[in-house]
């Protein structure tokens, strides 16, 4: 029932998830201390934090305000790519569900930003299928990716999805390869001449190196933790397996985004278990793909009880998590 409400396409639900949003970060709000914000920051998020920080207020009112339009963005992102072939604002609320479900990390951080350009990243790619001589895209990739970077330092991996994306989605040129790694360095190129122009490149460059080797702040997980992620893993490798079952059906294009999202969710557990630096904040950014894999298995399966169980089941323990974690 749950389900056959929220994957429909009633404008009402577009009150619904904002409502949903607001009730999953209340907790938040009753911090008695600012969140901690990350001790190396890379310069543009340094832009925000100083202010942000003197308010846990503020800066969780404006987490969730770029979630919910990150959660937005997905739907429209989704409608004009067809990855789900029904009309539904689902994807808004499985991300929303998804990356407000642990306590522990929902304050203001430098990866919800970097979302946005990863995102738009990603558009570029996906707006090159069967389109010549489009350069500006490939560019614009490596740019966004940069950009992310510059307010989350681990997004720069994320290069390596965009490249994923164009071997799946084109023939391989490597001129379309070098004109994306030019995107990449030119964020970088701007900031260590603006830190050269104020003489303070050192510690530009002491600030990246610390985010590259820095520790990463141990997550403590409990039983309810283990349970959920494991469920999450769960839901996600049937949304796979029924990937590959309609595989053969989907237009050529829609396979194409799929594999990069699937490549998307490897790229990242591999990063989370590689890099010193990356934790359970990657949720935010692995949410991306897991929301469009997800929600095509629950809008068009055919196992409308199943399906229905699954959904529910991931409501419950979401719920369960805000009070227990």
């Amino acid at each position: 029932m749950l389900l056959r409400l929220f994957k429909s396409p009633q404008t009402i639900i577009i009150i619904f998830i904002p409502i949903i949003g607001i009730l999953l970060w209340i907790k938040s709000f009753q911090a008695i201390d600012t969140h901690p914000f990350p001790v190396y920051q890379m310069p543009l998020y340094s832009l925000f934090a100083s202010f942000l920080e003197q308010s846990i207020i503020i800066s969780n009112i404006i987490a969730i305000v770029l979630l919910l339009f990150q959660a937005f963005l997905l739907n429209i992102i989704n409608s004009k790519y067809g990855f789900i072939s029904k009309r539904s604002y689902l994807p808004a609320l499985i991300f929303l569900l998804l990356t407000s479900s642990i306590n522990e990390i929902k304050y203001f951080q430098p990866i919800i930003f970097s979302n946005f350009f990863i995102l738009f990243a990603l558009v570029q790619i996906f707006d090159t299928y069967k389109i010549e001589k489009i350069f500006s895209n490939f560019f614009n990739s490596g740019f966004l990716i940069s950009t992310a970077s510059l307010f989350y330092f681990n997004s720069i991996y994320f290069i390596v999805i965009v490249w994923i994306g164009l071997l799946i989605i084109r023939d391989f040129k490597f001129r379309e390869w070098i004109i994306t790694f030019l995107g990449l360095i030119t964020p970088y190129l701007i900031s260590f001449e603006l830190y050269f122009i104020f003489d303070n490149v050192e510690n530009l460059l002491f600030n990246i190196k610390q985010n590259v080797l820095f520790e990463k702040v141990l997550f403590k997980y409990n039983t309810y933790d283990i349970i959920f992620f494991s469920y999450i893993v769960f839901i996600t490798a049937i949304s796979i397996f029924y990937l590959i079952l309609i595989f053969n059906t989907q237009k050529i294009s829609t396979r194409h985004y799929y594999l990069t999202f699937i490549f998307f969710v490897i790229l990242i557990i591999g990063l989370f278990i590689i890099s010193p630096s990356a934790s359970i904040e990657l949720i935010y950014t692995i949410s991306i793909p897991i929301t469009f894999i997800l929600s095509n298995y629950l809008v068009n399966s055919n196992s409308i009880i199943f399906t229905e169980i699954l959904f529910t089941l991931l409501l419950v323990m979401i719920g369960f998590l805000q009070f227990l974690s």
